[in-house]
């Protein structure tokens, strides 16, 4: 996405769904990782302090069902967020 910002520095203004979609992607990516951070560290403390019988667990089946779920529920917001305008999505500058 550094692309589209370097690309705005050398043509001008670009079109307002180039701008709209570098945002939300952005967006959605910062989104993802925040969540996926979250979810580990929650995870993690149910596993060490209140699951502590629970039998070892598949860490790759874990890992993807938390991958997905960081990622829909980034898409989704980010998504929502591009249909019902009221505040600006992530680096997005009215002037």
């Amino acid at each position: 996405m550094q692309n589209v910002e370097f690309s705005r520095v050398i043509f001008g203004p670009l079109p307002y769904w180039i701008c709209q979609l570098s945002y939300t992607t952005r967006g959605i990516i910062a989104s993802t990782f925040a969540n996926i951070a979250v979810t580990i560290t929650v995870t993690k403390f149910m596993i060490i302090r209140i699951w502590k019988r629970v039998p070892i667990m598949d860490d790759n089946l874990l890992a993807f069902f938390l991958i997905t779920w960081a990622s829909l529920i980034a898409a989704l917001s980010h998504l929502v967020k591009m249909y019902l305008p009221g505040r600006y999505t992530f680096n997005q500058v009215m002037g």
